[in-house]
């Protein structure tokens, strides 16, 4: 496995249960290659590492992160699913409220006849000496970007 896998810091099972890739049918199949990429894509900037750490400590810091800031919105995730298998068209104010701050929320750019919900962004204070981990802070509002634009309420 490559240098950067942090498997004596995080269990694979941990990190399998919220780094899902869809396309794969099988567990645990390419989620090495995903968190991989994740860690040189993302995790080489993470704030929240000491200078001195190995490249795996510095891993497995921010994989701990990302399970903590999954954690941290997890109720929100479970009603969004729950929402989800009764085909449930929920509000953009439904969605906000399910946060305690304030999320960017956004929509698929493609066919304007219909908008689909493709990001919810919560975001994190930048690095704080005397924080575990990154708190949750409010959003600044969102802007189109890419494949994304806002979302309405009569587009959802």
């Amino acid at each position: 496995m490559d240098k950067y896998w942090p498997r004596d810091f995080v269990s694979i099972e941990s990190l399998d249960k919220v780094w899902r890739d869809p396309s794969m049918a099988i567990p645990y199949q390419g989620l090495c290659n995903m968190l991989n990429h994740e860690f040189q894509k993302h995790g080489v900037c993470f704030e929240n590492v000491p200078q001195q750490a190995s490249p795996e400590q510095a891993a497995a810091s921010y994989f701990q992160a990302t399970l903590h800031a999954m954690q941290a919105v997890q109720q929100s995730v479970n009603m969004l699913n729950a929402w989800a298998a009764e085909n449930f068209s929920p509000s953009m104010s439904e969605i906000r409220n399910l946060y305690p701050y304030t999320v960017q929320v956004l929509c698929s750019a493609g066919d304007h006849s219909q908008n689909y919900l493709s990001v919810i962004r919560s975001c994190y204070k930048a690095n704080d000496a005397n924080l575990t981990w990154p708190e949750l802070i409010d959003c600044q509002e969102e802007a189109p970007y890419g494949p994304f634009r806002l979302c309405t309420d009569h587009q959802l």
